[in-house]
């Protein structure tokens, strides 16, 4: 057995790490209104996710698996899990969640993932080769800047940066019809594709 505190004044406490677990991560989350979980809309191909709201409300962008998506663009919605809720995303189904701007209190969470590592991260965007189909990239981690890599055709693309204000903070989220979209944290502006670099 292993015990470990949590500190409650921080935004991200790692009790997973702490508690040395082996095969399952679990961090404690404190949200202020206005800030997110970490990155934008993604999906574990190699673990299940859980959160468990323990304060506040929390709301989710969730989009299904790219295997389920019709020939048409994918549509997601969004979740509201209350304190005292949780919410169970499989492995490959894409979410991002976050606390709203107009709440009125923090949200505080804990994200639990098995298996406790994941290396198949992939963000609902389409490869940009006219000849391939892939739906989704994988993100790539292993070189001094992340790439988007195709697991059909094997190319990599690099991210560029906005193209209305040149700020390198997008991801991808839901826009107001539930469709995956670029958004730029700086200017708002959304994108059907993600920029690359040519």
């Amino acid at each position: 057995m292993k015990r470990a505190t949590v500190d409650s004044s921080r935004g991200r406490d790692a009790v997973g790490e702490a508690l040395d677990a082996n095969a399952l991560a679990a961090v404690r989350y404190r949200l202020a209104p206005g800030e997110g979980f970490p990155s934008g809309l993604h999906a574990h191909h190699d673990q299940e996710e859980v959160f468990v709201v323990l304060e506040g409300e929390a709301t989710f962008e969730v989009l299904p698996p790219a295997e389920s998506w019709d020939d048409g663009r994918p549509t997601g919605r969004e979740v509201t899990v209350a304190a005292s809720e949780a919410v169970r995303f499989a492995p490959g189904e894409f979410q991002t969640g976050r606390n709203p701007a107009t709440a009125d209190e923090a949200v505080v969470a804990l994200a639990l993932g098995a298996p406790k590592g994941t290396s198949d991260v992939r963000v609902p965007a389409a490869c940009p080769r006219a000849e391939c189909d892939a739906l989704a990239l994988r993100l790539g981690t292993g070189g001094a800047t992340f790439t988007f890599d195709c697991p059909a055709c094997g190319d990599s693309f690099a991210p560029a940066p906005c193209p209305a204000c040149e700020s390198g903070d997008l991801a991808m989220h839901l826009d107001a019809d539930g469709h995956p979209v670029a958004r730029c944290a700086d200017c708002e502006c959304e994108f059907e594709r993600p920029p690359f670099e040519k």
